[in-house]
């Protein structure tokens, strides 16, 4: 099993965020991976985690459609770092820019949220969010897509055995649905949750 790119669109200072982050516990039901994407979530872990799914359902009934506002990348999301992000080109890991932080987030919630095999949870605030969708509308990034530049640079999941045309398609695909939701976070002044999981 391989790392995948989960994303969520959440309102910054919601409660369920803030609870998340102060209580373990609690905390810890938010790193199960797609709790958000059903519209009425059911509770799980033999109704352990009662009071985040009260919680999750009230923050679902005030956001309408926040259910909707999610996206993932399976294991194709350092394939779309390294095309937007020219610190991934260069393996600068010390210096995030807007393509880094989209797709690894731009701050860790807290030391104990971790997802299944050991990465931080992150946050990309909402007016980190506008950079974001601003930089990802206005940039063409076919130049950056090099096939085997990215299998010389060990990109995650790289194939070796697409052509570069079908490849630059699968990925294109992936960047016009990823920039469709930070769209979605701007237009609703909302943060993105980033598990990379």
């Amino acid at each position: 099993m391989g790392l995948e790119g989960f994303y969520q669109c959440v309102p910054a200072n919601c409660e369920l965020l803030r609870r998340s982050i102060t209580d373990e516990e609690y905390g810890n039901f938010l790193t199960m991976l797609y709790r958000f994407k059903p519209e009425k979530p059911h509770p799980m872990w033999e109704g352990e985690d009662v009071e985040f799914l009260r919680d999750l359902n009230q923050l679902l009934n005030d956001n309408p459609g926040l259910h909707l506002r999610n996206f993932t990348l399976d294991s194709a999301w350092d394939v779309l770092e390294y095309v937007i992000s020219p610190a991934r080109r260069a393996q600068n890991y010390e210096q995030p820019d807007l393509g880094r932080k989209a797709v690894n987030g731009e701050k860790e919630l807290a030391p104990h949220l971790m997802g299944a095999q050991g990465v931080a949870m992150r946050l990309i605030p909402p007016e980190t969010v506008k950079k974001i969708l601003t930089y990802l509308m206005q940039t063409d990034f076919k130049a950056n897509f090099d096939l085997p530049q990215m299998l010389q640079a060990g990109v995650y999941k790289c194939p070796e055995d697409w052509t570069e045309e079908t490849f630059w398609a699968y990925v294109d695909g992936y960047l016009k649905d990823f920039t469709g939701l930070f769209r979605q976070a701007a237009i609703h002044n909302e943060a993105v949750l980033v598990w990379i999981d």
